[in-house]
C-alpha cells in the first residue's frame, strides 16, 4: 500500500484531525472568477480555511462531513493525475474526475456569491509543509451557470 493510500484511509477515521497537512503535501483546489464584462479576480482557494476545536464537530457536522467529501474528490483527482504519463496530462480535461471538479467548484461557487453570469478555471495545486506551492491542473475557462440553464 502506497503512503498516499493508508493516509487517506488514516484520515477516514480521523476525519477532523488537521494534524496530517504538517506531514504531507495537501491538495488544493483554487478558482479565479470573471463575471461578465469585468477582468478576471485573482486565484483564491475554493474551500475557506477553519480548524475544529470542538469534540462535537467530529461527530455532528453535516457541512463539515460534505466538505470532508467534495475534498476527498480534490485528493483522487491529484492522485489520479499523478497516475497518468506526463504525455497525457493534457486528456485530464475530459475525464470524469475533471468534469466532477467543475460541478464541485460551480456549486461551491453558486452558493458562496450567486453570480448570474461569468466564467471561472480552477488549478488542483499541491501545498508542502514549507508552503511551497506545485500546480499540477489547470483549467480551461467554464461557465458559472449550468450548461443548458
Amino acid at each position: 500500500m502506497r503512503s498516499e493510500n493508508w493516509m487517506f484511509a488514516l484520515k477516514l477515521f480521523l476525519p477532523s484531525w488537521n494534524f496530517f497537512n504538517d506531514f504531507t503535501a495537501v491538495p488544493q483546489i483554487e478558482i479565479q472568477l470573471q463575471p461578465l464584462g469585468a477582468e478576471s479576480q485573482g486565484w483564491q482557494p475554493l474551500f475557506d480555511q477553519h480548524t475544529t476545536r470542538n469534540f462535537w464537530r467530529v461527530v455532528f457536522n453535516p457541512a463539515g462531513n460534505l466538505e470532508l467529501l467534495e475534498k476527498s474528490l480534490v485528493d483522487r483527482a491529484v492522485t489520479e493525475l499523478e497516475q497518468l504519463p506526463t504525455s497525457d496530462l493534457t486528456k485530464y480535461a475530459t475525464t470524469k474526475s475533471c468534469a466532477g471538479l467543475i460541478r464541485l467548484a460551480r456549486a461551491r461557487i453558486r452558493r458562496r456569491a450567486p453570480l448570474a453570469e461569468g466564467t471561472f478555471r480552477f488549478r488542483l495545486v499541491l501545498v508542502d509543509p514549507a508552503r511551497a506551492r506545485d500546480t499540477r491542473f489547470v483549467s480551461a475557462k467554464c461557465s458559472i451557470q449550468e450548461p443548458g440553464a
